[in-house]
C-alpha cells in the first residue's frame, strides 16, 4: 500500500498510479473457472503449435532477393 508505479503507457495515455489499499481475496471454486481455465490452456496450446509450425516453415522457405 501506498507504492507509486513508474510511468504506465495505456491506449488513453500516460499514467502513474498508486496502490490505496489491497482487499484479501480468496480462491474461486474450480466449477466456477473450469471453462475459463480450460480455454486458455487451449489458447496457449494453439499459440505455441501455431508459432512451432510457422517456424518450421520459415526454416524450409528459400527467400531470394533482388535488386
Amino acid at each position: 500500500v501506498g507504492e507509486v508505479s513508474g510511468i504506465v503507457r495505456t491506449d488513453h495515455g500516460f499514467h502513474i498510479i498508486k496502490l490505496l489499499e489491497r482487499k484479501g481475496g480468496h480462491p474461486l471454486p474450480f466449477e466456477e473457472i473450469k471453462d475459463r481455465v480450460r480455454q486458455d490452456y487451449l489458447e496457449r496450446e494453439f499459440d505455441k503449435n501455431f508459432k512451432q509450425y510457422l517456424d518450421t516453415l520459415k526454416a524450409k522457405a528459400i527467400i531470394e532477393i533482388k535488386l
